[in-house]
């Protein structure tokens, strides 16, 4: 919401800020126990928040969104007859809401069930590192997609104006710094700072996505409100990976800092 007020009289559009706002109201992924068992920081806890912040999302969500919306753009959650407000909450896509849920959900329970059914270690090694080789992919393929590529539109967000860079990553950048501030101050152990920082960083950015498709009919808002959850996507990876490495090389996570990076992000 901050982002959006400070930018918005700088180039960063409707739509940016709306699509932010939806991204920055979305819960954490999957992608953030992903990195937490990367880089051997505290998986059980942010297994604990992706599944809270996951079904609290189903409330909090349409309900933040309606608030900061309104207080950044004047918009209401029914337009009155004759006007053209955007309806931001009838733009949300509840069906992908829940099949995201469903989907995270799943996936943890299922992963509990499996290890608690197969207590093999070299069984558990094999699952760990095809996961990592899936999070790396799914990444990479994240990035080919928000730079454009596959697609006919020449439309992306390395033609955006300067305040729609720096207003979209200053969430990520703020929320990163902010956990790891609160944190420490409760005088929780590395590994949990660690895992409550990147919770506190990744959202999750479909939701966004499909949103954003919804709410838009114009083609150029529809291209610029879709750019911000795919930079965030980006940055949100850039950022989380500087930081688990700078935290496993300062002792912050469960990895031995002396040990080579292949053996850590593989065991």
């Amino acid at each position: 919401f901050c982002s959006v007020m400070l930018f918005k009289g700088s180039g960063f559009t409707e739509a940016m800020g709306l699509s932010l706002l939806v991204v920055t109201a979305s819960p954490g992924g999957s992608y953030s126990n992903w990195w937490c068992s990367l880089f051997n920081a505290e998986l059980a806890l942010s297994v604990a928040m992706t599944s809270v912040s996951s079904i609290l999302s189903l409330g909090l969500l349409p309900a933040n969104l309606f608030f900061y919306s309104w207080l950044a753009y004047s918009l209401v959650l029914e337009p009155e007859e004759g006007e053209e407000e955007l309806n931001v909450i009838g733009a949300l896509d509840f069906d992908a809401i829940f099949i995201s849920l469903g989907v995270v959900l799943g996936a943890i329970l299922g992963g509990l069930w499996v290890g608690y059914q197969f207590s093999d270690v070299r069984f558990h090694k094999r699952f760990n590192q095809f996961g990592s080789f899936c999070g790396i992919t799914l990444i990479l393929f994240s990035a080919f997609l928000g730079s454009g590529g596959g697609g006919d539109s020449d439309t992306n967000f390395w033609s955006l104006p300067w305040s729609f860079y720096v207003g979209t990553a200053l969430p990520c950048i703020l929320g990163m710094a902010l956990a790891n501030i609160i944190s420490r101050s409760f005088r929780l152990t590395p590994p949990e700072v660690v895992a409550i920082s990147i919770e506190c960083c990744y959202q999750n950015t479909a939701i966004a996505t499909s949103v954003a498709v919804t709410m838009f009919t114009d083609p150029d808002e529809r291209a610029e409100a879709i750019s911000v959850p795919l930079f965030y996507g980006i940055i949100e990876a850039i950022i989380i990976g500087i930081y688990c490495l700078w935290a496993w090389k300062v002792g912050w996570t469960k990895a031995p800092a002396d040990e080579r990076l292949c053996v850590v992000i593989t065991k």
